[in-house]
């Protein structure tokens, strides 16, 4: 899993610069929307890592390696979880540094928010990818778009008051959503390691 991890590390390094640039980007400006988009911006670059293995025709090379199908598949979600706590990690940071030179309690409620904002990208990329890996990116992209475009609506809602953001729902749903998250995605990696099959030609 190792091997894997350090080639669509590799690959993402060199391709997808610019999504990089803009996970920073988010994850510096403060706030909890901001830091909610910068997760769900890191949260695409496992899903981005499968279109470039289906345009260099990973699965047929990787066929005939010695690769088990769980640790292909367990690479994506590692990818995902270390993208999305990279990204979390940094917003905080981000944040820390603007609440030296504004002060107020930003930071107390980003931290507050957290669970929230990270359950969500972890929700998408536990029903995203199992589709992925059974229908290939290109016939998955249309539930991918309506995936966005829904948890988009729910950021909105959630944060569109942002002194209250970390509020919205209290400590109970953050941790009830995060939870669901972690149980989604333990229940996507057996769906995903199903239903995952190598292309050999």
């Amino acid at each position: 899993m190792r091997a894997s991890l350090y080639k669509d590390a590799c690959v993402l390094l060199r391709q997808a610069r610019i999504l990089f640039v803009i996970i920073v980007l988010f994850a510096v400006l403060g706030g909890t929307a901001w830091a909610a988009f910068a997760t769900w911006y890191a949260a695409l670059l496992p899903i981005t890592a499968p279109a470039y293995d289906e345009r260099a025709r990973w699965d047929f090379y990787a066929a005939g390696l010695p690769y088990a199908r769980r640790d292909l598949v367990l690479g994506k979600y590692v990818l995902s979880w270390v993208s999305i706590a990279a990204a979390a990690v940094l917003s905080l940071l981000g944040q820390a540094v603007l609440s030296l030179f504004r002060g107020g309690g930003d930071l107390a409620e980003l931290v507050a928010a957290m669970p929230l904002i990270v359950s969500a990208p972890l929700l998408l990329t536990a029903v995203l990818l199992p589709i992925l890996f059974r229908y290939g990116v290109e016939r998955g992209r249309m539930v991918f778009y309506g995936l966005i475009a829904a948890f988009a609506a729910v950021c909105f809602l959630l944060f569109r008051d942002e002194p209250g953001a970390s509020g919205v729902g209290g400590l109970p749903l953050a941790v009830g959503l995060l939870a669901v998250a972690v149980v989604g995605t333990v229940v996507s990696i057996r769906c995903s390691i199903r239903v995952y099959t190598p292309k050999r030609g």
